[in-house]
């Protein structure tokens, strides 16, 4: 119960199983447990993690064959990450995010082991690109107009027609939607008509009509360039449609549908070299492609985050 729960919680389950204990107690009993041994290593993550966040880090060690954590390190330096390594020879594989200190305790500490740039730090890095570059540009994407859909009218349009009608409530509308193909469910629509709404609904309380009234307005607001950065990195079959039409609406930009095509086609490479995916034929031949093509995109945020993957595969 220890382990699983920690010291309040954990007391907390042996007081209902008639065992009454003290936090203090259960925390004692974990802490005095010995440790599984560790055993012969092939492939092992190292991650850094807040002791203290914003101050003091530490470092984690996985086994990644196990999928299990291994060891708590005291801090993220190379030193003494190098150190560990080389008390642990015959490490293989050793995944890491991109900092240049556990690039250096690998090539210090298991200097014939394969370094590998893991896979959810290099997502998170072009994720980071592609939504700085997009905040300098957010304040003209917001000008652009929305994006046409299948019937001929526009999503603001088509939304401002729903404003307008105050007979026609969200579950009417995705009833609408359906019959022209729309997958998602009515909460989607529901949430998505509720955060444009301009208007109170027809049953709102007069008691709320004072203090909710907001200013109409025909423009439908553009997310976030955090929020855009996240659709960009994301399989386009698994958005949901207020993703897909923030999407269109913004690669009406010809630098945006460079930036987007770019990024979506980088993290398409990335998963399908997962063990899991479809593993292209020639991960390397694409992975060089991509650079070449981020190099010469014109785009200051994919030519330095290509440059500094380029400067890892020397």
């Amino acid at each position: 119960m220890g382990l699983a729960l920690g010291g309040e919680a954990g007391a907390r389950l042996a007081g209902h199983l008639a065992m009454a204990t003290s936090p203090d107690t259960v925390l004692r009993l974990v802490h005095g447990m010995k440790l599984p041994p560790i055993g012969p290593l092939r492939a092992v993550g190292i991650d850094d993690w807040a002791i203290r966040k914003g101050q003091t880090y530490g470092t984690l060690v996985v086994d990644l064959d196990r999928r299990r954590p291994i060891d708590l390190l005291p801090d993220r330096s190379s030193t003494t990450v190098a150190a560990w390594l080389r008390r642990h020879p015959g490490i293989a594989v050793i995944t890491r995010d991109r900092s240049s200190e556990y690039a250096r305790a690998a090539t210090m500490g298991a200097p014939v082991a394969l370094p590998v740039a893991d896979r959810w730090h290099i997502l998170l890095n072009l994720r980071q690109a592609v939504e700085r570059w997009l905040a300098h540009v957010h304040g003209r994407l917001r000008c652009l107009p929305d994006i046409a859909v299948g019937d001929g009218r526009q999503p603001g349009q088509r939304l401002r027609a729903y404003r307008r009608n105050e007979s026609e409530n969200a579950m009417e509308l995705w009833r609408e939607l359906r019959e022209r193909g729309f997958a998602g469910s009515h909460r989607q629509v529901h949430r998505f008509a509720a955060e444009h709404r301009t208007k109170p609904a027809r049953r709102t309380a007069h008691k709320w009509l004072a203090r909710n009234a907001a200013p109409i307005t025909d423009a439908i607001s553009l997310p976030s360039p955090k929020q855009l950065a996240w659709f960009l990195i994301q399989p386009i079959e698994d958005l949901p449609p207020h993703a897909t039409a923030a999407i269109i609406r913004i690669e009406q930009d010809p630098e945006v549908a460079r930036l987007s095509a770019l990024a979506q086609r980088f993290a398409a490479l990335v998963r399908s070299c997962c063990a899991d995916g479809s593993r292209p034929s020639d991960p390397a031949g694409e992975l060089d492609l991509w650079l070449d093509a981020a190099r010469l995109s014109e785009i200051p945020a994919l030519k330095t985050f290509a440059s500094g993957l380029g400067r890892e595969l020397i």
